[in-house]
Order: structure tokens, then C-alpha cells, then sequence
């Protein structure tokens, strides 16, 4: 059984040590990360989400290597020109 599309929006999360802002999200299987700014820069967890909302269609929009869909009827007429 397959599994549906989950919807991508990553998440902000804040660093205490490093005392930083940072947005994660999943990529053909491996955690990323992007560091979006220092507590001094975004006082809070929304004014990071506004940041990271600039760059989010860029880095989550972008797939690579996946495959190629095809409408059902597509699949099935191509290559026979007739029935035999």
C-alpha cells in the first residue's frame, strides 16, 4: 500500500546553545537544515517563520531525480497502433 503526499513545509526551531534560528525540513531522505538568523536579529519564533518563508518555494520546491508521471490513458495507447 502506498503511502500519500505529504504536504512540505519544513519547520523553525531555535538553537539555545548557539542561541540561532534554524529551518528544517526532509530531502530524498536526509534531514537539511538552513540557519535563518540569531535571536538578536528575529525576537521571535514568527518574525523567523516570516524569514524563512523568503527562501522556503527554493528549497523545498525543488525536486530532483524523481520520476516522471503519466496520465492512465497515456500509459496504454502508446505504442500500439492497433488492436491485434
Amino acid at each position: 500500500m502506498k503511502r500519500a503526499a505529504r504536504h512540505k513545509t519544513g519547520s523553525v526551531v531555535f538553537d539555545k546553545r548557539r542561541k540561532t534560528w534554524n529551518f528544517l525540513w526532509w530531502e530524498e531522505g536526509k534531514r537539511r537544515s538552513k540557519l535563518i538568523g540569531t535571536l538578536k536579529e528575529f525576537r521571535t519564533k514568527g518574525a523567523a517563520q516570516r524569514q524563512a518563508q523568503s527562501f522556503l518555494p527554493g528549497v523545498l520546491g525543488q525536486t530532483s531525480g524523481g520520476p516522471k508521471r503519466y496520465r492512465k490513458g497515456d500509459s496504454h495507447s502508446a505504442g500500439f497502433g492497433s488492436k491485434v
